[in-house]
């Protein structure tokens, strides 16, 4: 049961962090702020 839990949870964890990753970039394309740019990478990494 446990390793099922913590599958499920790695695995949302990893969609919502690609989730917001072209959000970010988008963002980082409006501005031009590079710090949009460092924060999208670093949820890819």
């Amino acid at each position: 049961m446990q390793d099922f839990l913590e599958l499920a949870l790695r695995t949302l964890n990893g969609m919502i962090t690609i989730g917001f990753f072209p959000f970010l970039f988008q963002i980082y394309r409006k501005t031009r702020r590079r710090f949009y740019l460092l924060w999208s990478a670093g949820f890819l990494l």
